[in-house]
């Protein structure tokens, strides 16, 4: 339901800047926010770029072959093809507009497997980080670039 209201949320808004004339609209979050930015590109794709950090479109990937497995029932484990059906979202993605989007992945992450998440999207298109999540979210300079570089002002 979060994801879904978020996804939604996020069309709501690109709308109404519209309607106000705004210039480019990029569409971004940092790990939950990057795959609901992914999610609202597989949907709707109505934004000028999107720009997800820390984020895929296997979200079945992080609650079955991550630390986060920890925390998903015996019962969803045993049955990872309806975790699979219900949160992987890559056809989805696919058959959005992923030339749209440029995402920033962390190689050591963790939670978001790069090798699992990378695959998703051009390959000319993803920046990554040699660091891991956390230590990825607090490197404001790399955010910082990568938001700039969306919005095309500055130097980044």
């Amino acid at each position: 339901m979060l994801m879904a209201s978020s996804v939604r949320l996020f069309e709501s808004t690109s709308n109404w800047l519209c309607t106000q004339g705004s210039g480019k609209i990029v569409a971004s979050g940092i790990s939950l926010g990057g795959w609901i930015t992914n999610l609202h590109s597989s949907i709707y794709a109505s934004m000028d770029e999107y720009r997800p950090i820390f984020a895929g479109a296997a979200l079945d990937h992080l609650f079955t072959d991550t630390i986060y497995r920890n925390m998903t029932s015996v019962e969803a484990r045993e049955n990872a093809n309806v975790l699979k059906d219900v949160l992987n979202f890559e056809p989805a993605f696919e058959t959005g507009n992923p030339s749209t989007v440029f995402p920033l992945l962390a190689r050591y992450d963790q939670y978001i497997h790069y090798g699992r998440q990378k695959g998703i999207y051009h390959e000319n298109q993803v920046s990554t980080l040699d660091k891991g999540h956390i230590t990825g979210t607090m490197d404001m300079r790399a955010l910082r670039k990568h938001l700039i570089n969306g919005l095309g002002i500055g130097d980044g």
